[in-house]
């Protein structure tokens, strides 16, 4: 998973979306959810 930070800045970026990939990404890494 990749995760483009500098793509998004200086544009609209939809915060759900954000943190959603954050979530995903935190999932697959440490095996726990973030946002309980």
């Amino acid at each position: 998973l990749r995760l483009d930070v500098f793509s998004v800045i200086g544009k609209p970026v939809d915060m759900n979306i954000l943190l959603e990939q954050l979530n995903r990404l935190f999932v697959k890494k440490y095996n726990s959810d973030i946002f309980q």
